[in-house]
C-alpha cells in the first residue's frame, strides 16, 4: 500500500470517526435536555446516562418518538398542531421523526393512552395541561353553606 493510499484509508476512518462523534455529541445535547426538563441535573446522572446513551446504537433506544413529542408539548408549555411537534422533534433531538407521528398522536389521544389529548383543533397537548374540573358533591355545597 502507498502513502498516497494508506493516507485515503486514513482520511476517511477519520471523517468515519468525526461523523460517529457528531451523532453522539447531538445524543449527549439530547440527554442533557431531558435532564434539565426533569430536573435530574448533575454531573454524575449526566455522565451514566451518557454513557448508557452512548452504548446503543440508535437514538431511538434513547427516547420513543412518543416520547419525544411529549417533552416538546412540554417544553412549549401548550398544545401543538403534528408539524410543529415534528419541527420540535427535528429541532430539539436533531432526527427526523417517524412519517406516522401524527397518526400515532391521533390514536394516543383518541384512546386516552400516553397522556396525550386532542384538540377540536387538531393540536395536541398533554393531559396534564388540561385543567382539572371537579364536582363539588351536596354535602360540600351544604357545610359551605353553612360556614
Amino acid at each position: 500500500m502507498g502513502f498516497t493510499s494508506m493516507k485515503f484509508a486514513l482520511e476517511a476512518e477519520l471523517e468515519s470517526i468525526n461523523r460517529q462523534i457528531a451523532a453522539c455529541n447531538k445524543k449527549r445535547e439530547a440527554i442533557l435536555h431531558l435532564l434539565d426538563v426533569y430536573g435530574l441535573g448533575g454531573e454524575s446522572a449526566t455522565l451514566s446516562s451518557a454513557v448508557a446513551a452512548l452504548a446503543g446504537s440508535s437514538q431511538a433506544k434513547c427516547l420513543n418518538t412518543m416520547e419525544m413529542a411529549r417533552v416538546v408539548i412540554r417544553n412549549a408549555g401548550k398544545p401543538l398542531k403534528p408539524e410543529a411537534i415534528r419541527e420540535g422533534i427535528k429541532s430539539t433531538f436533531g432526527i427526523e421523526p417517524a412519517k406516522t407521528l401524527p397518526d400515532m398522536l391521533w390514536k394516543y389521544a383518541r384512546a386516552a393512552r400516553g397522556g396525550f389529548f386532542r384538540q377540536e383543533t387538531g393540536e395536541i397537548g398533554l393531559d396534564e395541561m388540561q385543567p382539572k374540573i371537579e364536582t363539588v358533591g351536596h354535602e360540600q355545597m351544604a357545610e359551605s353553606a353553612v360556614a
